[in-house]
């Protein structure tokens, strides 16, 4: 079977017994925390050490989370653990972030503007892009900043990408000039 596959079923376990236990909310809290434990690479290469054995990275992960965690979320990572699939957890909480949007109707869009954008703006784009039809109503803005787009935006969302940027128009022009 592969990762992926594995992934989006123990993140829909996780997703399902979250929602039975009227603690969805605390384990997406919960895995926000994580995923920034993520951000360390010793704590990915303990997740990934064949050599460090399930009982250790449990105490480990009580000693780093446990603070931090509800026990329906300590009690999964510690499952996950004792069945070997600490490795996948990155790609795990990937898949139950993606459950949850779907199941919230949230839609990720990337925003990348030349130079911040005030809040109004902001607004327009969620605005515009929920009433296009394209997206759910519920939008998470993902704002980067590229100088090199000299103006405009690019969005990509669900695989789509709308590049609206000066550079892009640029290069467009240099391109039907050149053949001509």
């Amino acid at each position: 079977m592969s990762v992926t596959k594995i992934a989006y079923r123990y993140g829909k376990s996780l997703l399902e017994l979250a929602q039975d236990q009227n603690a969805l909310d605390k384990v997406v809290q919960d895995l926000e925390v994580f995923r920034d434990g993520l951000q360390s690479r010793e704590f990915v290469n303990l997740l990934d050490s064949p050599i460090v054995k399930a009982d250790k990275k449990i105490k480990i992960f009580e000693a780093i989370f446990g603070d931090h965690l509800g026990d329906l979320t300590m009690k999964y990572f510690r499952l996950i653990i004792q069945k070997g699939r600490e490795a996948l957890l990155p790609q795990i909480t990937d898949a139950f972030f993606e459950q949850y949007d779907d199941l919230k109707k949230i839609t990720k869009v990337d925003v990348t503007v030349a130079k911040p954008v005030d809040d109004e703006t902001l607004s327009a784009i969620k605005e515009n892009l929920s009433k296009s039809g394209k997206t759910h109503e519920n939008i998470k803005l993902n704002v980067e900043i590229d100088e090199e787009l000299l103006g405009g935006f690019i969005l990509e969302f669900e695989g789509q990408k709308y590049d609206e940027s000066v550079r892009s128009k640029i290069s467009e022009l240099k391109k039907n000039f050149s053949n001509n």
